[in-house]
């Protein structure tokens, strides 16, 4: 709106790719930033040079991303291997809750035909040990829609609470001129820490959708696993090396609030220039959120997610400002008139 490019801002002002890559809100919160502060490398790759932290839990996060000392682990056998089972709802109005089997070939179909009633597929699974689990799955909507919501959650009150319920908005990530959004497969990912119930009783994975319009989901995994870590590009640091170092810290205007430390990226890259920017689609989105973790050559190319400026920033914010200024100043009259007719 202000006529330069933007990374975050606030709702329709937000770059659509902000929400597949980054799993920005529309009002701008990252609900993963854990993730990306660990695995580093979007913001390494689009020049993100200083992190500002004042909470102790950022800071410890800050503080606890080091380079890996061996390759990564491979993940363990998926844990998904029972029917899943439809909810209440599916059962008493109606609503679409199937799958065609069971396995890890099976498809799920959900949709709702009430907005305030989800319609839920699950199936209880054994968890061997306390730990990091990935949870991974493929999903679409083929006939587009305007929902689009889906969750996937374990139901365990010690699971990680930024990843006790796993959104996927990004199925509503813009299409291709003349295609309807959310009808193309696409991977979803989260890596999160499980503590087991007791005596290894089944706790349960759920999938939940208020769309009003089918939701498919397949490919559905959830294995022993790990956090990914940050990608040492053009091998910077050294094993064990610390990715963000302390530079800074400065008091807080009030005492009792905890200092603001400033973190540098020390793998951070050139930010990209034009010629180093490509078109973003869904494809290279993804391409680019799920690198491999053991590359160390940062791409040639990068999806260009930034948000375009406007030509006239002026024009649009004036079109923007005077509807909304003149339903505030009728409303203002009419309860005027109102509270005159009131007293006379």
């Amino acid at each position: 709106m202000l006529g330069f490019h933007s990374l975050g801002n606030y709702g329709p002002f937000q770059s659509p790719w902000h929400v597949q890559m980054l799993g920005f809100r529309i009002w701008g919160l990252d609900r993963d930033w854990a993730d990306h502060v660990r695995g580093n490398h979007l913001l390494s790759l689009y020049g993100v040079k200083y992190i500002l932290a004042a909470d102790p839990e950022y800071r410890a996060v800050l503080e606890s991303v080091t380079i890996p000392t061996d390759a990564p682990p491979p993940d363990g056998d998926n844990l998904l291997v029972g029917p899943w089972e439809s909810g209440d709802v599916a059962r008493r109005f109606g609503a679409l809750a199937d799958a065609d089997g069971s396995g890890p070939d099976t498809t799920l179909r959900l949709r709702t035909p009430f907005l305030w009633w989800m319609a839920t597929l699950s199936q209880p699974v054994a968890i061997p040990s306390d730990g990091v689990y990935t949870l991974s799955f493929d999903a679409r909507a083929p006939d587009g829609g305007a929902t689009l919501f889906l969750q996937a959650a374990l139901d365990h009150a010690d699971t990680d609470p930024r990843h006790a319920w796993y959104e996927a908005e990004e199925l509503s990530a813009p299409a291709q001129p003349g295609q309807p959004a959310g009808t193309a497969w696409r991977r979803f990912e989260c890596a999160m820490a499980v503590t087991r119930k007791p005596q290894g009783q089944p706790q349960r994975l759920t999938f939940a959708t208020l769309s009003e319009r089918v939701i498919e989901i397949r490919n559905v995994q959830l294995r022993p696993g790990h956090r990914r870590g940050p990608i040492n590009f053009n091998g910077t640091l050294p094993p064990g090396g610390r990715v963000y170092e302390l530079v800074a810290e400065l008091p807080a205007r009030d005492p009792s609030h905890p200092p603001v430390a400033m973190y540098k990226n020390l793998l951070a890259q050139p930010i990209p220039t034009a010629d180093r920017l490509a078109a973003a689609s869904s494809e290279t989105v993804d391409a680019l959120k799920f690198l491999d973790e053991t590359t160390t050559t940062p791409p040639a190319r990068l999806p260009d997610i930034s948000l375009p400026p406007v030509r006239n920033p002026k024009k649009w914010f004036l079109l923007a400002t005077l509807p909304a200024t003149a339903v505030w100043l009728g409303t203002i009259a009419l309860a005027g008139t109102r509270r005159k007719n009131t007293f006379s």
